[in-house]
């Protein structure tokens, strides 16, 4: 392992009201990330800043670190105080250096160090944490689109210092506690792996398919957990002239996986992309149809579903986080092409919310 020497800076940034000024955009528009941190409010990553932003009202406040915006790679937020952004790479003599910027205010003030990382780095993937002081960072290593390589960086003192350590692949993290995590990844979603050493060492995971998707391609989604042994698994399964997201149960922190659901999701996807789920806790999931066209949510761990067609939500799913199964936010990526021009698409990336379970949606802010 490699310890990784870091430059502290003080008094980055600070938050400035842009609660709905006249004239300004929603906050919903230009979208990049988001996460719905509470029931009532969360943070979006636009194309003009970083924003704390209420559920009910849209109404935010830049938390905007001090660094360029468009170098913002991940972000993450703990609760309302404690968080997280990395910035993208600069090149050192003898490598590539990346900004982790941390609050504990909520924003007001963030303190900068330098994470140290090899010359082949390319950008963050992801970021996370599961309390004030432990927390990792995933970074992607440039590679063929057939392989899937990175790096990751462990730190145990909330991002002052931070450790070099060996990844599996590239993908996305979820930690359970400081010792067990799972990351879902590989070049097509396919694989899983879990640590419980922090991320010292790690070990592949896998699923039996249901008998009806037994030839399909898995996409693994990333584990949600109750408490350091119960968790829900959704996997996104295609290739076989139907897509599914089926839902996988555990009670002994990841050692088995068991079979609970299935969600039939009707259309047509990409190839090695997760249909947007999220889990709002041991019973209650919610799944969207990447063409806005449905949504579907259950409280019974799929015994039943509610399927709404829902008002306000575009084509274009990426991503959904849900407070509850009533109350989330969902980030809808598209393009609008001139006829015959397909090489002068416009990309356009909203965030928008739902208080109903998804029946009517509407742009943040």
């Amino acid at each position: 392992m490699l310890a990784v020497l870091v430059v502290l800076a003080t008094g980055c940034g600070g938050s400035t009201d842009t609660a709905a000024p006249s004239g300004r955009q929603a906050i919903g528009t230009s979208a990049r990330d988001l996460q719905l941190v509470t029931a009532s409010e969360g943070w979006v990553l636009k194309d003009d800043g970083l924003f704390w932003v209420r559920h009910a009202t849209g109404s935010a406040r830049r938390i905007t670190p001090s660094i360029e915006v468009a170098r913002i790679s991940t972000v993450f937020f703990r609760d309302a105080s404690h968080g997280w952004a990395v910035a993208s790479s600069r090149r050192v003599e003898d490598g590539v250096t990346f900004d982790v910027f941390r609050t504990t205010t909520g924003g007001s003030s963030w303190t900068r160090t330098e994470l140290a990382a090899s010359p082949a780095a390319s950008a963050p993937s992801t970021l996370d944490f599961v309390d004030a002081n432990h927390g990792w960072v995933l970074v992607e290593i440039e590679s063929s689109s057939n392989f899937s390589v990175a790096e990751l960086y462990r730190t145990e003192d909330g991002g002052a210092t931070w450790q070099r350590l060996e990844a599996p692949s590239g993908g996305t993290l979820r930690f359970v506690t400081a010792t067990l995590g799972f990351l879902s990844g590989g070049p097509a979603g396919d694989k899983l792996f879990v640590t419980r050493d922090g991320g010292t060492s790690w070990q592949a995971v896998t699923v039996d398919l249901p008998q009806a998707f037994s030839q399909a391609l898995p996409v693994y989604g990333t584990p949600s957990f109750k408490d350091a042994r119960t968790g829900v698994l959704p996997v996104t399964l295609g290739g076989t002239g139907a897509t599914a997201v089926a839902f996988y149960l555990t009670s002994d922190g990841g050692a088995t996986w068991t079979f609970s659901a299935l969600r039939i999701v009707h259309g047509t996807f990409e190839q090695g992309a997760a249909v947007a789920s999220d889990v709002v806790g041991t019973d209650s999931w919610v799944v969207v149809a990447p063409s806005g066209v449905r949504v579907f949510t259950t409280t019974d761990r799929g015994k039943t579903w509610r399927v709404v067609a829902p008002n306000g939500l575009p084509p274009g799913v990426a991503k959904i986080d849900f407070a509850t199964v009533s109350r989330g936010w969902g980030l809808i990526s598209g393009a609008e092409c001139p006829a015959d021009q397909k090489d002068s698409c416009t990309f356009t990336h909203d965030a928008r919310r739902t208080a109903d379970g998804g029946q009517t949606w509407e742009l943040l802010g």
